[in-house]
């Protein structure tokens, strides 16, 4: 297991002796006894994709389906977490401005896809390329398409965008995706939240101001931000 994960689920466990002392059921945390385990935090610029490997994967990208092809380049253009995007639905979008608003977030729990606030709590505009919100069209005039075809099929501003089968795509099935892609085309091992890393990285590095970036990823502190900023 990595050390985050070491981390996370020693929290659980003390959190559950806890409560079991609370309620009577244990006299004893035998967890907090467990020394923390130290985490070396790793650059944050170190993950996002250099420009060699950034072309490559475009080129991959270019191989994929308009669904996948549009939730990978938005994810990178937007520099949206894979929750936040799949929160999206389609009045979240304006193509005229070439915007989205970001205001929910999906998560899973016991196998059901869930929405929430956002993590920051805050609705976020953010714009987009013209490629992007093209993208998008496309895939809102294939999901019109596909809900036509079927006889109770209706569709609205109200829909989400990355659904299959009219249900809500898991978010960790947007991570396997990413990975079998990377696999199947040979490229080098990244994270799909490092597409994020690298929305930041791109903006900074084109003299992006920081509150600017800051805003547009919804970090809640400026010193998140700066993480990115070379020395």
């Amino acid at each position: 297991l990595s050390k985050a994960t070491q981390r996370r689920r020693l929290v659980v466990l003390q959190e559950y002796y806890k409560y079991a002392i609370k309620y009577k059921k244990a006299s004893y945390n035998p967890f907090y006894d467990v020394e923390r385990i130290r985490q070396t935090k790793r650059d944050v610029r170190d993950r996002a994709y250099t420009k060699k490997d950034l072309e490559l994967l475009f080129k991959a990208l270019n191989k994929e389906n308009l669904f996948w092809r549009t939730f990978f380049i938005l994810a990178i253009d937007s520099g949206c977490r894979r929750g936040e995007l799949v929160g999206l639905q389609w009045n979240n979008i304006n193509f005229q401005e070439s915007t989205i608003i970001v205001k929910n977030s999906a998560y899973s729990l016991n196998n059901k896809m869930n929405i929430k606030d956002t993590k920051g709590k805050k609705d976020r505009l953010i714009n987009i390329s013209a490629e992007t919100a093209e993208l998008l069209k496309k895939l809102q005039i294939e999901q019109k398409k596909n809900s036509l075809l079927k006889k109770s099929g209706s569709f609205s501003g109200n829909d989400f965008i990355f659904t299959y089968n009219n249900k809500l795509i898991n978010v960790s099935s947007a991570s396997k995706h990413f990975n079998k892609m990377l696999k199947k085309n040979n490229l080098k091992h990244y994270r799909l939240h490092d597409l994020r890393h690298t929305c930041a990285t791109m903006l900074l590095e084109n003299n992006i101001d920081v509150n600017t970036v800051r805003n547009r990823l919804g970090h809640s502190s400026l010193t998140t931000t700066m993480l990115y900023l070379h020395n």
